[in-house]
């Protein structure tokens, strides 16, 4: 079920109306889009999960942290030029417990470089997400984490290129 029908579907239910007319209703928010000339995507997380998006959104909104994502990861770097690339961006590298956020309970098999390997993010909310650990930032003095997408795994570590995705 989309977003727009389980809305819908909640929006009317015992409003008196019939089976038929739920059905009529949301082949309509179905067509919506298309009349408009856009197809908004929807996240294979929980359903009120993001805000809607279309495949050129560069950043995704979540709904329940408020935090504003950057959909594609940047190539691996190491930890100073990731703080360096989102502070330019107006952004920052998220917490650990940020990071974390975004890891799905259930993972999907995703094609990259001629092989099939199991990821744990969404990915029609972070599109190209690469396999490997992916920098967190803990403050000053602390130690360093990375949480990984093949596997959800959280390690510290302390140095080599990871992956980023900025936040807001």
């Amino acid at each position: 079920m989309t977003t727009e029908m389980a809305c819908a579907s909640r929006s009317v239910a015992g409003g008196g109306r019939g089976p038929g007319e739920h059905r009529r209703l949301a082949r309509l928010l179905l067509l919506v889009p298309l009349l408009l000339g856009t197809s908004p995507v929807f996240a294979s997380a929980p359903l009120d999960q993001y805000e809607n998006f279309l495949p050129s959104t560069p950043e995704i909104q979540d709904r329940r942290t408020k935090l504003l994502w950057d959909r594609d990861a940047t190539p691996a770097l190491t930890y100073s030029q990731a703080a360096a690339v989102c502070s330019a961006k107006g952004k920052r590298l998220p917490t650990v417990k940020e990071l974390a956020t975004l890891v799905d309970e259930v993972g999907h098999d995703e094609f990259v470089i001629d092989a099939v390997i199991r990821l744990y993010i969404d990915e029609k909310a972070f599109r190209a997400t690469p396999p490997g650990p992916f920098w967190t930032f803990q403050g000053t003095g602390k130690a360093l984490f990375v949480i990984d997408f093949t596997n959800g795994e959280i390690r510290e570590s302390l140095s080599g290129a990871k992956f980023v995705r900025c936040v807001v």
